[in-house]
This record gives C-alpha cells, sequence and structure tokens, in this order.
C-alpha cells in the first residue's frame, strides 16, 4: 500500500470509528489481507475483521463501504429516469431503484415490472422526453405494453437533421409485424 492510499484507508477508518484504540491493528490486517485502496475495502466481509475488531465496529466499517460505493454509483446516474438494478444481475436481483435526475426516487421497488411502470410515470408525470438513443425502444413498450398511442404527438427528442414522425418507422414496422404474427396464429 503506497503512503497516499494508506492515508486515505486510514482516513476513512479514522471517519467510521474516530473512537476506536484499534484502528493500526485494523490496518496492520487490512494490509496483510492486500488492501491497498478504498475501492479494495468493497471486498471486506466480517469474518475478515472479526480477530481485529468488535463485532459492531466491524458492521460499522462495512456499512459506511457499502454507503460510500452507493453514492459514488448514483454520480454516475443518467439526468432521465432510469431503473437501478440493486444486484449483480437484474435477472437475481432482491430489488430495484428508480431515479430521476440522478436522485433515487423509490429505493425499494420487489420487481423489475413495478420498477418499469414507476419508471414510465416519472417520464409522463414530468412530461421528460426520452433520451435520443433509447427512444425506439421505450415508443415501443408506451405503444405496445402501456397501449398508449397518441396520433400526433411523441415523447422522442427531435433529430435537428431528420423531419419528425409522428410514428417511429421501426417501431411502427415492429408493431405491424408482431399485429401480423398474432393474427395468423
Amino acid at each position: 500500500m503506497d503512503d497516499a492510499e494508506g492515508d486515505l484507508v486510514a482516513g476513512f477508518i479514522s471517519s467510521v470509528l474516530p473512537n476506536s484504540s484499534t484502528n493500526e491493528l485494523v490496518l496492520e490486517a487490512l494490509q496483510q489481507m492486500g488492501v491497498d485502496t478504498l475501492e479494495d475495502l468493497k471486498y471486506l466481509i466480517e469474518a475478515n475483521l472479526k480477530n481485529v475488531m468488535r463485532p459492531i465496529d466491524a458492521r460499522k466499517l462495512i456499512a459506511s463501504v457499502k454507503a460510500l460505493s452507493e453514492n459514488d454509483a448514483i454520480d454516475d446516474l443518467p439526468s432521465s429516469p432510469c431503473i437501478v438494478v440493486c444486484g449483480s444481475s437484474p435477472l437475481t436481483a432482491g430489488h430495484f431503484m428508480v431515479a430521476v435526475d440522478q436522485t433515487i426516487v423509490n429505493g425499494s421497488v420487489p420487481n423489475v415490472v413495478d420498477a418499469l411502470i414507476l419508471m414510465f410515470a416519472a417520464y409522463y408525470c414530468l412530461n421528460i422526453s426520452y433520451p435520443t438513443e433509447l427512444g425506439g425502444t421505450l415508443e415501443f413498450l408506451h405503444r405496445c405494453l402501456f397501449k398508449i398511442n397518441p396520433d400526433k404527438a411523441t415523447k422522442r427528442e427531435r433529430k435537428a437533421s431528420k423531419k419528425q414522425q409522428s410514428v417511429n418507422p421501426k417501431v411502427l414496422s415492429l408493431i405491424t409485424n408482431i399485429a401480423d404474427f398474432e393474427w395468423r396464429e
């Protein structure tokens, strides 16, 4: 661990446990475990610290590291409404969050369907245009899943170089193909 990173780790531990007399022992133990940076602290579990800290101090340290990493993740969110997956995969996530303008507006959504509904509600209630790169996908969802089919209006952002059509041609083609498929069966 270089001095600058060591000072950051030591400062973080001191800020979490200001009155602890075992901070030096904790730093030595972390060094022996291979913790070199604040990023490495994310991978600690309580069992790693049980020999050098009281259990409550270990839990405080781990909770603070988790909160620090969640705050870093929030800074990376887009300003448009989005779904945040709380887990390693959307398929195995325990819950979801919905964020608007880099702020979590609902931190405990039990499933992806409810999260999708809340995200669409945010787009409509706050009158936010769909991001250009997701416009077609979101328009397909609102026309097919949510059955919102305005004749003239669209939530897609305007492109300066092209004429704005009332329905995205790719979305219209996909909807037509799905309708033809359903009609045949």
